[in-house]
């Protein structure tokens, strides 16, 4: 999804997990209505990336903030720290498991986050700006994962203004304005 800077992208992206309600109509993801459903009940079936990152890590170490979605999903300890793990090696900062997360640079805070996203296992991913402050590899590894959820059956959304980005990893591209969807196209692999 594309548009300027206050076309609305982040607000729908946030009314996917219920961060932001509907003032009418109706928002339904994976044949499940959000309506009064809480937001920690939605991270089980969509996890979000903040555009900011750090507005969502708190934990102590990378290792405890990727495993509390698991947690917060229902998953025992045990099977939530393996998921953690996986992840983090999955994000290539497995050796960084002990870190404090804001002791980690950008680029590795970021992937921390979208790590708590991938232990957590929701189906969609609502990924806000995913590619801002990345690096060439960071950027390929992010590519990579998508890829993999979508071979999986997962589905991904993000707003972004990097269209190479989108160009090369998107199956269709939404342009919003004012909130609204003003053109839509399928993208190169459609």
């Amino acid at each position: 999804m594309r548009g300027a800077n206050g076309s609305g992208k982040s607000t729908l992206l946030q009314h996917l997990n219920g961060l932001h309600r509907a003032d009418g109509g109706s928002v339904t993801v994976d044949a499940v209505p959000i309506g009064r459903q809480p937001t920690g009940t939605l991270a089980a079936t969509v996890g979000y990336l903040f555009q900011d990152t750090d507005q969502q890590l708190f934990e102590r170490t990378a290792l405890r903030e990727v495993t509390f979605g698991p947690l917060a999903t229902g998953v025992r300890r045990r099977a939530a720290v393996r998921r953690a793990s996986a992840a983090l090696d999955g994000v290539g900062l497995g050796a960084l498991a002990d870190a404090h997360p804001y002791e980690l640079g950008f680029v590795q805070r970021r992937l921390v986050a979208l790590a708590s996203i991938i232990a957590t296992g929701p189906a969609v991913w609502a990924l806000d700006e995913p590619t801002a402050g990345l690096d060439e590899a960071a950027r390929t590894l992010l590519a990579g994962l998508l890829a993999r959820h979508a071979r999986g059956g997962g589905a991904v959304v993000l707003a972004t203004h990097d269209a190479a980005f989108a160009d090369a990893v998107a199956h269709r591209t939404i342009w919003l304005e004012d909130g609204r969807i003003v053109a839509g196209r399928p993208g190169p692999d459609a």
